[in-house]
C-alpha cells in the first residue's frame, strides 16, 4: 500500500474504532452513523486519492432541512388541544402510526413483518395482520441471545405463522466477509448486520419482497435504555452541581481538586473534528427549529431529532444495504411523516414518564417511549406490550478465541505499521469486545482496500477465529 494510501487508510480505521467505542463501549452517547459514506469507489487506486476529503467521507455529511420540524400548531395541540376533542396522546400517537402502517402495505408483491417479540414490531404486526390476510412473520433466533419466545407469543396471539431463521455462532463468522462486502462499511456498529442478513435471505426465498420493520420508534420516542438513565442521572447532577457552587464559592481550588468540572474528552473533541462539527450542527438546528418551547423542555425535543438525524441513520443502512443484497424492500411504519411530526412536537413527559413500579432494572422507576407503550397496553399482550428492549442482541464476542494471526498481513497492521510485538499486544491486552471490533475493521479493509475476494477472507477467519467450547 503506498503511504497516501496507508495514511487515509489509517486515519477512516481509527475514527471508525472510535464511533464505535464512543457509541457502545462508553455508553454516553447514541450518535453518530457508523462511517456512511465509506463506499467501494474510495479505493480505485486511481487520482481520486489525491482528492480524497476524509473529513467527509467519515462523516456521510447528508444536507438535512431540519428547520421545518418544530411545530408549534402540532405541539400546542399535543399539549392541551386534544382533551377539548375527547382525545388524548395515545389516540393520536395510536392513529399516526396505524395510517403509517395502512399505507406501507400498499403493495403488489407479498408484505411480511419481521418480528422480535419487542413492543415496536409487535404494534407493527398486530395492526398489519387486522388489515391484511395472509402476511408472515420472519424472526432471527440468534443462539445464546434468543428471543424467541417472545415473538412466538406474538404470532401465538395474531393467529399467524413464524418462520424462524436460527442463528449461531458458526453462522455469525461464516457471514462476517458476505455481510461486510455487501453492507460496505465496516461492521463495528451494527454486528446484528449478520442476523439480518441471513432472516433477509429466508424472506426472499420465500418469494416476499416487501418487509415492515420497526426502526425510528426508539428515536423519536427515546426507547434506548442509556436515555432513560441519563434522564435520572441529569437531576442527581442537578444537585450535585448546585453543591459544588457552594464549595467553589468558599474555595474555588478545592472545588476544582475535589470536584472537578464535567468536560467533554478529548476523544468527543476528536470524533467532533472528524466529522466535521457535524452532531453540533444537527443540534444548533434542532434547537432553533423548538425555539418556541421553554428552554428547560426543549432538551428532549432536540434529543429525539439528534437521534433520527445520526443513529438512525445508520440503522436505515444497514436495512437498505442487506436487505437489496436480497431485492427486499424494508419499511418503516414509525419514520410515516405524520406520524414523525407528531413524534418530534410530543412533549418529553410522553415519552420518559417517571412511575411507582419498576418498569426495567436498568432504569427503574422510569418508563421509555411512553406514548407508544400506552397505545400498546390497548393493543397487545400485556407480556409484551412492557417487554423490557432487547436492542436485537448480538453478544458473540464472548463465545470466540481471536488468534494473533488473525492480523498478520492485514489491514490493520499495514495501516497501523504494526510490528509482530505490536501485533501480539493488539491481541493479549485488548478486551474481547474491542478485539472483535478491531476485527471487523481488519475484514473490511482486506476486502475493500487490499482486494481480498469475499471466498478468500471467509477462509482467514474460519483459520484465526475459534468458537469457545
Amino acid at each position: 500500500m503506498a503511504h497516501r494510501e496507508r495514511e487515509i487508510a489509517r486515519r477512516i480505521a481509527g475514527a471508525t474504532l472510535l464511533v464505535a467505542d464512543q457509541t457502545q463501549d462508553t455508553g454516553d452517547r447514541l450518535a453518530v452513523g457508523d462511517v456512511q459514506g465509506i463506499q467501494r469507489r474510495m479505493w480505485d487506486h486511481r487520482v481520486e486519492h489525491e482528492r480524497l476529503d476524509v473529513g467527509r467521507v467519515l462523516g456521510g455529511v447528508v444536507e438535512r432541512d431540519l428547520g421545518a420540524v418544530g411545530d408549534p400548531e402540532e405541539h400546542e395541540l399535543l399539549v392541551a388541544g386534544l382533551h377539548a376533542q375527547g382525545l388524548d396522546v395515545v389516540d393520536r400517537v395510536g392513529a399516526a402510526l396505524t395510517r403509517g402502517t395502512e399505507l406501507r402495505l400498499i403493495s403488489d408483491a407479498p408484505v411480511a413483518c419481521l418480528v422480535s417479540g419487542g413492543v415496536d414490531s409487535s404494534l407493527i404486526t398486530v395492526l398489519a395482520t387486522e388489515r391484511e390476510s395472509g402476511i408472515g412473520l420472519y424472526h432471527a433466533d440468534v443462539v445464546g441471545d434468543s428471543e424467541r419466545s417472545a415473538a412466538e407469543a406474538l404470532a401465538s396471539s395474531v393467529h399467524a405463522s413464524l418462520h424462524v431463521e436460527r442463528v449461531e455462532d458458526a453462522d455469525i463468522l461464516d457471514q462476517l466477509a458476505p455481510v461486510t462486502w455487501a453492507n460496505e462499511v465496516p461492521l463495528t456498529y451494527h454486528l446484528n448486520s449478520v442476523p439480518f442478513f441471513l432472516v433477509s435471505r429466508r424472506v426472499r426465498e420465500d418469494r416476499v419482497k416487501v418487509l415492515l420493520t420497526g426502526e425510528g420508534s426508539d428515536e423519536y420516542f427515546l426507547g434506548y435504555p442509556q436515555l432513560a438513565v441519563a434522564s435520572l442521572v441529569g437531576r442527581v447532577d442537578v444537585v450535585k452541581d448546585a453543591a459544588r457552587g457552594l464549595l467553589s464559592r468558599l474555595s474555588p481550588r478545592a472545588a476544582d481538586l475535589f470536584w472537578p468540572r464535567r468536560n467533554g474528552s478529548y476523544a468527543d473533541a476528536l470524533r467532533e473534528l472528524v466529522f466535521r462539527f457535524e452532531e453540533s450542527s444537527v443540534r444548533r438546528t434542532a434547537e432553533e427549529a423548538f425555539a418556541f418551547i421553554p428552554e428547560d423542555e426543549r432538551r428532549l425535543h432536540v434529543l429525539s431529532l439528534e437521534l433520527a438525524q445520526n443513529h438512525l441513520v445508520s440503522l436505515l443502512h444497514r436495512n437498505d444495504r442487506l436487505g437489496m443484497a436480497w431485492s427486499l424492500e424494508s419499511r418503516f411504519p414509525f419514520l410515516g411523516h405524520e406520524l414523525a411530526r407528531v413524534a418530534a412536537n410530543l412533549p418529553g413527559r410522553h415519552k420518559l414518564r417517571r412511575s411507582w413500579r419498576v418498569h426495567d432494572r436498568r432504569h427503574p422507576f422510569q418508563i421509555d417511549k411512553w406514548a407508544v407503550r400506552a397505545f400498546a397496553d390497548r393493543t397487545l399482550p400485556s407480556t409484551l406490550a412492557q417487554r423490557e428492549k432487547q436492542g436485537f442482541p448480538v453478544r458473540v464476542w464472548d463465545r470466540i478465541a481471536i488468534s494473533s494471526e488473525a492480523f498478520r498481513d492485514g489491514f490493520v497492521v499495514d495501516a497501523f505499521g504494526l510490528d509482530s510485538a505490536a501485533r501480539a499486544s493488539l491481541v493479549d491486552d485488548a478486551s474481547p469486545q474491542w478485539l472483535l471490533r478491531v476485527l471487523l475493521v481488519d475484514t473490511w479493509g482486506r476486502l475493500f482496500v487490499q482486494g481480498e475476494s469475499v471466498d478468500a477472507v471467509s477462509a482467514h477467519l474460519r483459520r484465526v477465529v475459534a468458537l469457545r467450547g
